[in-house]
């Protein structure tokens, strides 16, 4: 997601009151008034600024706002907006596309987001930071950083921080042109926000983007799956917000755009073209003319098309993929235009032979270094070769510590997995002995029994609701399903999702997707013992897990044992 869209997503309470104030009202305002007052009249002055700020000027103008208002900040000794201050300030520099400020400013401001525990502002200047390495061109720091932060958010189960880092991840091997791996962070990062819905907008760009990948892929009718999903959830977004949310909406239609085009259904991508040039905006007009432009090619209106993609090439603000698109599309035209369409089929065998040709020429370099490393290493292998031999007493002395170091704690942790074993066995026995009221009470707390108890937490319609719950996950185990979607429970059990979440929480004590995790866990459990042919990957995707990494960490937390650890242990008849 851009940084200027995420900001204002972030901004949107102060920007409706903000636009009716000039700038130098508000400068007088600040001039003259003292405390929270104050405070709030910086708010609103430099998220005008921020709404403006399309040139340095500009920018120049908002940092020094920043600054001032920072000071004005510590001057009354509050913290109130500062985390929002140092996450825009790493923006401005971020659109100014100062990615070396970025990563300069990027750690301080870290640590300042988690020693206040301000976890939102904390992860989104993650985002920046991760991106302004790959912008740079230095894929392995962006991926390094990433992976801290998802690793970092998942230490700390920080939701939001997780879906971030997984859409970062995305976004880092969609730039070094890998979808395999784009579309495996985009799918995880789709399973991570499910339930999340105050991270709609990064739920939003994975639908875009996987619609987008699947395009490339000619999957037509999953990408316009996830188009469609991606409509739902800006309905239901302005439902909930009361409010018009056109970027959006802008993205679905070049989205539809693509698609149509894809597809040769030209007359359902004109309507897009139409919605896109009403909205205006370069990016819209270009995507826009560019579609015209394939429009007319496929309707062999070639010079109603030679002058639509001139006009996309003067939007196109020299970016380097849309001027890749543009011309690639003009060079066709042009060859249709002429009645040399084997210039054109030459042309694109000549950039692939070109390519090949400079892949073929890399991969000759790479050897040469090769081989000079080799023999650099050799050599420095013959001159380490004594010193090696004087250690290699001591080392064998370590390795036989080691040694002794490894077998001892591999004996420790079998014996713990053991004990950990025998817990949950001699548990699954007690439970089977306990008295019928007791065990519906524990077995609706870790979720087996569908019958209403009035011992039961929460009142009798929440108990009568969650046992209906209950019947309908263990009906031909519904509850297995990975997409298992909150609006289909709704609608199964005639409520709406408050009192759904009210009642299992009240009478469970876990939200509804702990409750539908530990059945799956249950499952997964009672398919370890059965099954010892089936392979964990096998088991995870029969309970609903739609990520090995999710099934291991949700198991791990309810049995403090490892789904391999508990088949190894099964195996042994401990």
């Amino acid at each position: 997601m851009k940084p200027f869209f995420a900001l204002l997503l972030l901004l949107l309470p102060y920007l409706s009151t903000a636009q009716p104030l000039e700038r130098d009202s508000l400068r007088k305002l600040i001039a003259a008034s003292e405390g929270e007052d104050r405070l709030d009249y910086y708010v609103r002055l430099t998220n005008i600024y921020f709404g403006e700020a399309s040139n340095d000027a500009k920018l120049d103008t908002l940092l020094s706002l920043y600054r001032d208002f920072e000071a004005e900040i510590d001057r009354q000794g509050t913290e109130k907006y500062k985390g929002l201050i140092r996450y825009n300030t790493v923006a401005v520099f971020s659109n100014r596309n100062e990615y070396h400020k970025v990563i300069q400013l990027a750690p301080e401001n870290l640590r300042f987001a988690s020693k206040h525990e301000r976890w939102n502002t904390y992860y989104s200047i993650y985002t920046l930071y991760v991106e302004a390495y790959w912008k740079k061109g230095e894929f392995g720091n962006a991926i390094v950083g990433a992976r801290a932060m998802y690793d970092h958010a998942t230490q700390h189960k920080h939701e939001e921080g997780i879906a971030q880092a997984l859409f970062s991840l995305a976004t880092i091997y969609g730039a070094m042109n890998r979808p395999l791996e784009e579309e495996k962070y985009i799918r995880e990062c789709l399973d991570a926000v499910e339930y999340q819905y105050n991270i709609w907008h990064i739920k939003a760009m994975s639908f875009v983007n996987l619609s987008s990948l699947l395009i490339k892929k000619g999957a037509y009718e999953q990408a316009l799956f996830y188009a469609q999903k991606f409509e739902s959830l800006t309905r239901q977004v302005e439902g909930e917000l009361n409010s018009k949310i056109p970027d959006l909406w802008h993205n679905l239609w070049r989205l539809q755009l693509r698609l149509h085009l894809a597809q040769g259904a030209t007359e359902q991508a004109e309507i897009y073209c139409q919605h896109l040039e009403s909205a205006g905006g370069a990016t819209n007009l270009f995507e826009a003319a560019l579609g015209r432009a394939q429009i007319s090619h496929e309707r062999q209106q070639y010079h109603a098309a030679l002058s639509e993609v001139n006009k996309a090439l003067t939007l196109s603000l020299e970016l380097p993929k849309r001027l890749e698109r543009c011309i690639e599309l003009k060079v066709k035209i042009m060859c249709a235009l002429q009645g040399v369409n084997e210039l054109h089929e030459l042309f694109v065998e000549l950039t692939h032979l070109r390519d090949s040709a400079r892949e073929t020429e890399l991969n000759a370099n790479l050897d040469e270094i090769r081989t000079l490393y080799e023999v650099d290493k050799i050599n420095a292998q013959k001159e380490r070769a004594y010193n090696n031999f004087l250690f290699a007493l001591a080392g064998c002395a370590l390795l036989s510590v080691a040694l002794g170091i490894w077998i001892f704690y591999s004996r420790k942790v079998v014996r713990k997995n053991r004990g950990l074993y025998l817990q949950i066995k001699e548990q699954d026995r007690l439970a089977e002995e306990l008295e019928a009221m007791t065990r519906r009470y524990q077995q609706l707390a870790s979720p087996s029994d569908t019958e209403v108890d009035k011992n039961l937490p929460g009142n009798p319609q929440q108990q009568e609701l969650v046992s209906r719950l209950l019947n309908y996950l263990r009906l031909d185990k519904n509850f297995t399903k990975p997409n298992v979607e909150r609006q289909e429970l709704i609608n199964v059990l005639a409520t709406n999702k408050t009192y759904l979440f009210e009642s299992v929480k009240a009478v469970t004590g876990k939200t509804l997707q702990e409750y539908v995790n530990l059945m799956r866990t249950d499952e997964a459990k009672r398919m370890l013992d059965l099954h010892p042919d089936y392979t964990i990957d096998v088991i995870a995707d029969a309970c609903g897990f739609s990520a090995i990494r999710t099934f291991y960490r949700i198991f791990n937390e309810h049995y403090q044992i490892t789904p391999s650890e508990y088949r190894k242990m099964a195996r042994m008849g401990v």
